[in-house]
């Protein structure tokens, strides 16, 4: 009996292939509309440079090869933020941001999908790219990060 050869070779590649619609319907429903959504913002709000990746397997974009936000179980979104912004965040509106004691002192965020509007996550993913983009890119941009 011949064994069939999996087109996939790694946990990554098949993130990837999710990411890139390949394996449409196979995803948990909530966790692909979650990054399709991150997709749609990060292209409305006019962000250079994204890519569809992954980070420690989970679907992420990307920026200079940088993780800046990253959808972390069908309910949680994880975004890349500085601690200040990330104080401030988690004062201002702690039903919808939150940490549990794997990010305390890190520069990540994670946040309730489904509590937060379009508008305000467009906000946080421009930050977050901000955040994590290199400089010259940044500048180019031509926005200063908003809470």
């Amino acid at each position: 009996m011949q064994r069939r050869k999996r087109p996939w070779r790694n946990a990554r590649d098949i993130v990837l292939s999710f990411a890139r619609g390949e394996r449409a319907g196979q995803w948990p429903a909530k966790s692909t509309s979650s990054f399709e959504r991150l997709k749609r913002l990060a292209a409305e709000a006019g962000l250079p440079d994204v890519e569809a990746s992954t980070s420690y397997g989970n679907p992420a974009l990307k920026v200079a090869g940088k993780s800046f936000v990253a959808v972390k179980n069908p309910e949680t979104i994880v975004i890349s933020i500085s601690l200040d912004d990330k104080d401030h965040l988690l004062e201002m509106a702690p039903d919808i941001y939150f940490q549990t004691d794997h990010y305390v002192g890190w520069p990540h965020l994670p946040l309730r999908a489904a509590l937060i509007g379009d508008e305000e996550l467009r906000l946080r993913l421009i930050g977050a790219w901000l955040f994590r983009a290199p400089k010259k890119l940044a500048d180019r941009f031509g926005r200063q990060p908003q809470l």
